[in-house]
């Protein structure tokens, strides 16, 4: 099973969709375990995503190049940019030994990048940050997520267990959420989530959340407040006030770091509600049923 694809993305949200389109076509072609692909797809949207959000000061357009081989059982990924230099490699693990509530957000992406990789490599070269992983196809390779040993997977994924939907149907109609959100594990998690009764649009930064919101009408919006380089989820929020077509969606805030008067602040801008980081999932659901009109 010798395969190969090579990808050139621009520096821009929109081209993540481009990406997974290439990745399925890439994917149709082989035979790979279900679970195999998701990681992939994982690395390389957190990767692409936090490169593109991060690591351009200007305005210009940059590529990002990808570069995939299947060899045997095996895929080799090799990502060049002319981002800002990031050592992947190098980069400290998250806080995983501190509580859930007292850790501070970032980095369990890469941390989750590095379980996942057999290889993981960088070098920095003529103004060139170049990023290579291997990731072992083996339905026996121990590194997955459902068995990492690690302080990760016993807090944070056990805290957010999976519900389980006593009814579901496959008929229901699905609400319309909008999520603004950068860090990339929280989007996953919201998805898991809520799969069963959403349908998840996704914005990583303000602007992104104003422009779809402009566009289509949403049952409720998750928003994040601290969204990075960007714009922050209160200017977000009260962008959004000003749209006829989501002027009365509600809005949760979600954060964390909040005192008692930061939730007033949040309401006062336009939030409907407010849901702290790290949330319980029911209490996720819970917001999203009631501001939905779920039963």
């Amino acid at each position: 099973m010798n395969k190969k694809l090579s990808v050139i993305l621009s520096n821009n949200l929109g081209e993540i969709e481009e990406l997974f389109y290439f990745m399925n076509e890439f994917f149709s072609q082989v035979k790979i375990f279900n679970e195999k692909k998701y990681y992939v797809n994982l690395i390389l949207e957190e990767i692409v995503t936090n490169t593109i959000i991060y690591g351009y000061k200007d305005k210009k357009e940059h590529e990002i190049s990808i570069d995939l081989s299947i060899i045997e059982e095996k895929i080799f990924i090799t990502i060049v940019d002319d981002a800002a230099e990031f050592d992947i490699v190098n980069y400290p693990i998250p806080e995983l030994s501190a509580n859930v509530r007292e850790r501070k957000e970032g980095g369990l992406g890469i941390y989750l990048i590095k379980q996942l990789s057999e290889e993981l490599s960088y070098q920095r070269i003529s103004g060139k940050n170049i990023m290579k992983i291997v990731v072992n196809l083996s339905k026996k390779s121990t590194k997955n997520i459902d068995n990492l040993n690690t302080k990760i997977s016993n807090d944070i994924l056990k805290q957010n267990e999976l519900p389980v939907f006593e009814n579901s149907n496959s008929n229901i109609l699905k609400k319309q959420v909008l999520i603004v959100e950068d860090d990339f594990i929280s989007i996953k998690l919201v998805q898991a989530v809520s799969r069963e009764i959403c349908n998840l649009d996704i914005a990583y930064n303000a602007s992104e959340a104003i422009s779809k919101a402009t566009n289509k009408l949403y049952d409720v919006i998750l928003m994040d407040i601290n969204l990075g380089d960007s714009e922050n989820g209160i200017y977000a929020t009260k962008e959004i006030r000003k749209i006829d077509l989501n002027k009365n969606t509600p809005i949760i805030a979600m954060t964390a770091y909040a005192s008692l008067g930061d939730k007033e602040d949040f309401l006062q801008n336009g939030c409907t509600d407010y849901l702290p980081k790290p949330y319980e999932n029911k209490k996720l659901l819970s917001l999203i049923k009631k501001y939905t009109g779920i039963d």
